[in-house]
C-alpha cells in the first residue's frame, strides 16, 4: 500500500489546493493592511503638528518661563480665530505668527527646529540640557491645550503682543482693550476701531 492509498491520508483535489491558495492570499492581503490600519490618523498627525507649532509660539513669546499663562492665553487667541474663520490650528497659528511659521528668515532660527527632546537645529548655546525640560514642559502643555480648552483670560482675547507692540500700533491710531489673563509676559486683548 502506498502512502496515498493509506486510509489515514486525506486526498487533496485541485479544488482544495485552489481554495487554500485563495485563503492564503486573503491572509497575506489582510496582514499587509495591518500597518495601514495601525497608523496614526491624519487628525492625530495634525494635532501633533499643531502642538509643536503652538509650543514654538509659546517659547518665542514667553521664553522659557513655563510658569506663565502665556501659552494658554495664546491658545485662547488661536481658538477664537478658529471659531471665527473656520481655520485649523495649523492655519490659524500660521496666520497669527507668520514669521515664526513661515519661510522668511527670523532672528532665532533654532525656534523652528524645536520638535522633541533633542537640541533644535541651529541651537548655538552649549548647554541644551538647561532648557530641555522647559521645552518638554511647554510641548506637553501645548498638547493639552490643543486637545482641550483651558481658559485663563477673563474673556477671550483676539491678539497678543509685547508692551512695545501695543504702544507702536496705538501710536498709529489703533485702540487697545486689555484683557486680564493672569500672570503673562505678553499683553493680551483686542484691537478696536
Amino acid at each position: 500500500m502506498t502512502r496515498l492509498d493509506h486510509p489515514d491520508v486525506e486526498r487533496r483535489t485541485w479544488r482544495d489546493a485552489v481554495a487554500e491558495s485563495v485563503v492564503a492570499c486573503a491572509l497575506v492581503a489582510c496582514v499587509g493592511l495591518v500597518p495601514v490600519l495601525w497608523q496614526p490618523s491624519a487628525s492625530a498627525d495634525a494635532d501633533e503638528t499643531a502642538a509643536v507649532m503652538l509650543a514654538r509660539t509659546c517659547v518665542s513669546e514667553r521664553g522659557w518661563a513655563v510658569e506663565s499663562n502665556d501659552c494658554a492665553a495664546i491658545a485662547e487667541v488661536v481658538r477664537l480665530r478658529m471659531h471665527r474663520t473656520g481655520e485649523s490650528w495649523i492655519q490659524a497659528l500660521g496666520e497669527l505668527s507668520p514669521r515664526l511659521h513661515g519661510d522668511a528668515p527670523i532672528g532665532r532660527p533654532w525656534l523652528r527646529g524645536l520638535v522633541d527632546e533633542d537640541p533644535p537645529r541651529g541651537w548655538r548655546e552649549a548647554r541644551w540640557d538647561r532648557y530641555r525640560d522647559a521645552w518638554l514642559a511647554t510641548l506637553a502643555e501645548a498638547r493639552e491645550l490643543v486637545e482641550s480648552e483651558r481658559a485663563v483670560c477673563e474673556e477671550p482675547p483676539t491678539s497678543w503682543g509685547s508692551a512695545d507692540d501695543v504702544r507702536r500700533r496705538a501710536a498709529r491710531g489703533a485702540r487697545w482693550v486689555e484683557v486680564d489673563c493672569g500672570s503673562t509676559r505678553n499683553r493680551f486683548g483686542r484691537w478696536v476701531r
